[in-house]
């Protein structure tokens, strides 16, 4: 759908030829070529007889080849008739361009200003301050004259450009370079030439090509029109009889004397120019006389343009018949070239075709709509997904806290209970731990001395075990003490009394009474209950408070 034809028409001075390019990627493909000779010589017809030729040639173009409302189509004029100029500008907006470029042009084409037709492409310039213009310009006469040739055959170029343009439009889109160079294409009626300065091209057009050796041929040979036709074309070929030597060395000498003019004109605006080399192309470019006589004349390499490097060919149109035609297609590449947008050097005197445009746009507007229904329908539908999504990870997440929130009840009730059981279990064996320490408790208080008062006693669970807490009174303190009078002043305050039978580490007594707490660890040994009793670690309640549990 978007891979509209481009041609390329190309308005030789004895043949109208055709080219048809396909976008490849980036790049570009020859699709089709066709070449309509109009079997005139420019020489020797007037200016109604071309016309007519033109047309006819024309009209056979439009017969077989069908070019669409979308097709762009690109007309390389000849050069002859038309000139081109660099213009540096002063860095104005660039609203203004056109007037001063309009009124460059009146300026210098003085009384004959309301005659000339112009156009004009600006350039990269190697300053700010200055914008820099490639102007071509022609008679208004001439060029009214091939558009309305175009209108009668029914075709409505988006680019009309010189074929010396278009030419070299066709060298850079094929990767060679161009400054410092001299390309030609040496055609049958005219000699396009083009000086790549580093500022900008400077173009001339000569009235020179292989049309004059058929002339010769036919005065210094005495041959008919068709004999020397068929002698320029084996010349072209590289075939030529060897009687025709002198004319073709002629021809060779004439064609080198039209380069030293233009480079003689490059330089005398340039005075630092200096071509690195030639490159020609055309039916020209295939005589070797030709190459020799330039290459001793200018003492510089010679190249011949005989093959495409980057702009690529069809398998279809591999053939002898093209790989001839290879040379002398480069100004209907350029012009194609000129219409697909891919110009360089790109002016052209006919604006902008709006219909065409439209046309060229309309599949590309109704793909966009269709993009852009199908991103809605699309749209709507990962939103409706979206949407859903999200309503049904809301429920996983709801039904995950409320899992979690079972979960952590039934780990809650799982401690209560196992709290429960524990405080169950703690419960049903407190009273034998009672009755444990109970028995161990009267055990160790009978062991003490028969004189021993035993004021309160009980025992209190805690964190670390069982803690005993007793208060006792020994009144055998007196007797202690006149027994051992060094120790007497000891007992008036406190006694430590040794008490081993019971297990007692020792029991602390102040003022004839002894308040301590014990702690005691339980211990089974042979089934029997077993205590081991550890040193009094705090005091107790006086004797005035007992209170407690397990009180006796």
């Amino acid at each position: 759908m978007f891979d509209e034809p481009i041609w390329g028409l190309d308005f030789g001075s004895t043949a109208v030829r055709v080219v048809r390019l396909a976008r490849r990627g980036l790049g570009f493909e020859i699709v089709a070529v066709d070449r309509i000779d109009t079997y005139r010589d420019p020489t020797a017809s007037t200016a109604e007889e071309m016309d007519a030729a033109l047309r006819k040639a024309l009209s056979i173009f439009a017969v077989n080849h069908r070019i669409g409302a979308r097709d762009r189509v690109g007309v390389a004029l000849p050069g002859l008739g038309f000139e081109t100029a660099l213009i540096d500008l002063p860095p104005v907006a660039r609203g203004r361009v056109d007037n001063l470029v309009e009124y460059e042009v009146r300026a210098r084409a003085g009384a004959a200003a309301s005659e000339v037709a112009f156009a004009y492409r600006e350039l990269p310039s190697m300053s700010v301050n200055e914008r820099r213009v490639l102007v071509a310009s022609g008679s208004i006469g001439i060029l009214g004259g091939y558009l309305d040739i175009l209108r009668s055959a029914g075709i409505s170029p988006d680019r009309v450009t010189l074929a010396p343009l278009a030419f070299t439009d066709a060298l850079r889109a094929d990767g060679v370079e161009t400054h410092d160079t001299m390309a030609a294409r040496i055609g049958v009626g005219v000699t396009d030439i083009v000086v790549g300065l580093r500022g900008g091209p400077i173009v001339r057009t000569e009235p020179e090509g292989t049309l004059w050796m058929r002339r010769a041929l036919q005065d210094r040979l005495g041959l008919g029109a068709q004999e020397a036709e068929a002698e320029r074309r084996a010349i072209e070929n590289g075939s030529p009889d060897p009687r025709v030597r002198s004319v073709v060395t002629d021809f060779a000498r004439r064609i080198a004397d039209r380069f030293e003019s233009v480079r003689d004109l490059a330089r005398a605006r340039n005075p630092n120019f200096s071509p690195t080399r030639l490159l020609i192309a055309g039916e020209g470019g295939r005589i070797d006389a030709v190459v020799t006589e330039l290459q001793n004349r200018l003492k510089l390499p010679v190249e011949v343009h005989r093959k495409w490097n980057r702009v690529a060919i069809a398998k279809p149109l591999f053939a002898h018949a093209l790989a001839v035609e290879i040379p002398t297609l480069a100004v209907a590449v350029g012009a194609a070239l000129d219409a697909a947008g891919a110009s360089s050097t790109a002016l052209s005197f006919v604006p902008v075709n709006r219909r065409r445009e439209s046309a060229r746009a309309l599949p590309l507007v109704a793909a966009c709509s269709l993009a852009l229904a199908s991103g809605v329908f699309a749209g709507e539908r990962i939103v409706s997904q979206a949407e859903q999504s999200i309503e049904e990870s809301a429920n996983v997440v709801a039904e995950s806290q409320f899992l979690l929130g079972a979960r952590m009840d039934l780990e809650r009730l799982r401690l209560q209970e196992t709290n429960r059981r524990s405080e169950a279990e703690r419960i049903l064996t407190l009273p034998a731990e009672w009755s444990a320490w109970d028995r161990a408790l009267t055990q160790g208080l009978e062991t003490l001395a028969g004189d021993t008062a035993v004021l309160s006693a009980r025992w209190v669970r805690r964190d670390s075990g069982i803690e005993l807490q007793a208060i006792i009174a020994v009144p055998r303190l007196a007797d202690e003490a006149r027994n051992h009078p060094a120790q007497a002043a000891s007992f008036q305050d406190s006694v430590e009394l040794p008490l081993i039978k019971a297990g007692f580490t020792r029991v602390r007594l102040q003022r004839h009474r002894a308040v301590e707490v014990a702690t005691v660890v339980p211990q089974e040994a042979a089934g029997v209950p077993r205590f081991e009793w550890f040193e009094f670690s705090a005091l107790a309640p006086t004797a005035s408070e007992p209170t407690g549990e397990g009180e006796r």
